[in-house]
């Protein structure tokens, strides 16, 4: 499968609320380089979806897709920097 094949196919497991194997999906995607993947591995961190919540990993998966180009990745790591959550405070 290449990124955008498990991005897609993560995405339907989170439609369906079966957020571990969303999470196995995006997170094969990621080591593609897929922003997309990136970002929501980033807001399962960020929420807690079938993972520990953790700002600082959350930011960190939202950094990476930001320098890939993903624009929402850019808005939430911003306000993560903004309100001081998983950052130092900007």
């Amino acid at each position: 499968m290449n990124g955008y094949e498990d991005v897609r196919l993560g995405t339907t497991y989170y439609q369906q609320r079966n957020y571990e194997m969303a999470r196995r999906c995006y997170e094969r995607a990621a080591e593609q380089n897929n922003s997309a993947a990136l970002y929501n591995l980033g807001n399962f961190y960020e929420l807690g979806l079938g993972v520990e919540q953790n700002y600082e990993r959350a930011a960190g998966y939202y950094e990476i897709a930001a320098n890939l180009g993903n624009s929402n990745a850019v808005n939430m790591l911003g306000w993560f920097y903004q309100n001081g959550f998983g950052v130092e405070q900007d």
